[in-house]
């Protein structure tokens, strides 16, 4: 069991994020952090002062996990593992004290972790940490507050937390929409240049720590241009949705293809050595030289083939590729 639970915080904690997904958290971050020692720093003063050095301690812990956290996204990186390791056990064990010396006075501390949760930690990881203040909370309630206003907490506090789950799953939602529309072509229906770095940096990456081969094709429609001015843009937009779906029948499903502007195009072959990308090189030729890309329209293409060397970077795997034609 102990296993399991591991594998499960493990699977949680190493989530992937979006773009979009960790610019919101970066941002959300610094707007709590700053909020939170604007509204939050009196009351810790306060609880010094009147001898509750355990709220006053607790509050001190959160400030600096937050602030901590702010600073790291200031500085480039985005971290809350540790924040989500540090706060979640620390706001339960604040939640269980506060309604016990406090009453409903702690109890309303749980309304802002609830929401604050939501935009600190990702998605899965704040359903985590308010799932186990619930779980904390609510039986406490029971236990040190009348029965009516125990129901009124309860009640009110999980309207708050599927309010908060609601809103953030839809705008996570939208983030990916509006991600996924922007990286795609919209005639080929294809990557674009928008996450072309992105993928060769992660497919050099893992070419550099599992030594796999990688190799790129630059392929250029030779005398495109000619059929704009001919026979008419309709036409060219017709050859590049067909020479799209084209490309989509040849290659791997691991490999990726990207219209990078006009009539050009870059594939990028994940697990191929120089002679399976000039076979696949050749196979787009052989393609190309059987197909109509549009009524009576038959076109070649210049393709430019090169293999990641050790130690080269994505600009001279480009230039050596486009050097290739």
């Amino acid at each position: 069991m102990y296993i399991w639970l591991f594998t499960l915080i493990e699977d949680l904690l190493s989530h992937q994020l979006s773009a979009a997904q960790e610019s919101f958290l970066r941002k959300s971050i610094r707007g709590i952090t700053f909020a939170a020692i604007l509204f939050v720093s009196p009351f810790t003063i306060y609880h010094f002062l009147v001898g509750d050095y355990l709220i006053a301690l607790f509050a001190c812990l959160m400030l600096g996990v937050i602030s901590y956290s702010a600073w790291n996204t200031l500085t480039g990186r985005l971290s809350y593992k540790l924040p989500f390791v540090l706060l979640t056990p620390s706001f339960l064990f604040f939640s269980w004290v506060a309604i016990e010396e406090l009453g409903i006075m702690g109890a309303l501390w749980s309304f802002p972790a609830v929401t604050m949760f939501y935009f600190i930690f990702p998605e899965r990881l704040a359903r985590v940490a308010n799932l186990a203040l619930l779980v904390v909370v609510l039986p406490r309630a029971f236990m040190e507050l009348d029965t009516d206003i125990a129901l009124r907490l309860v009640a009110t506090l999980i309207g708050v937390s599927l309010m908060c789950s609601i809103f953030i799953r839809r705008l996570n939602s939208q983030h990916i929409e509006l991600e996924q529309t922007a990286s795609i072509d919209p005639l080929t229906q294809l990557s674009n240049r928008l996450n072309l770095h992105t993928s060769l940096d992660q497919a050099i990456e893992y070419s550099k720590t599992r030594g796999y081969p990688m190799s790129v094709l630059f392929l250029d429609l030779d005398g495109f241009r000619r059929i704009n001015k001919t026979l008419g843009y309709e036409k060219g937009d017709q050859v590049l949705q067909n020479f799209g779906a084209l490309l989509v029948g040849i290659v791997y499903s691991s490999d990726e293809i990207f219209r990078t502007g006009g009539e050009e195009f870059l594939i990028l072959l994940n697990g191929s050595d120089s002679e399976a990308a000039r076979q696949q090189a050749a196979k787009i030729h052989t393609a190309l030289a059987q197909a109509h890309l549009a009524e009576g329209i038959k076109m070649t293409a210049s393709i430019g083939v090169a293999t990641i060397k050790p130690g080269e970077t994505v600009y001279e795997l480009l230039n050596r590729a486009d050097a290739n034609f």
